[in-house]
């Protein structure tokens, strides 16, 4: 499993850790007109694509977690991260993860 792998199914069981499905969470989100609600398919191309850190942090807020959990929270890989890092705009944010 890479690290892009291993980001998506954390993101995916952590969700479903805290109880909650994917259309849930898509329930939760704020589109781009600015209402509430996205579709489970934007939500999935968000996981499944490049998430910036403004989704990535909607998400956990939605799921009622932290980032570092949302992203570094997936069982059994051999590949749990000590950090990550998002690069945003040219920007690169490094959180620190005690799993």
């Amino acid at each position: 499993m890479n690290k892009k792998e291993y980001i998506i199914q954390s993101i995916k069981e952590t969700i479903k850790k805290y109880g909650f499905t994917q259309a849930d969470i898509a329930q939760r989100m704020t589109g781009k007109n600015g209402c509430v609600g996205i579709s489970q398919a934007s939500l999935t191309g968000i996981i499944n694509g490049n998430p910036t850190l403004d989704k990535l942090i909607e998400i956990a807020n939605a799921v009622g977690c932290s980032v570092a959990e949302l992203v570094g929270g997936c069982k059994g890989s051999s590949l749990p991260p000590k950090s990550i890092s998002i690069n945003v705009d040219g920007k690169e944010y490094n959180y620190s993860i005690d799993i």
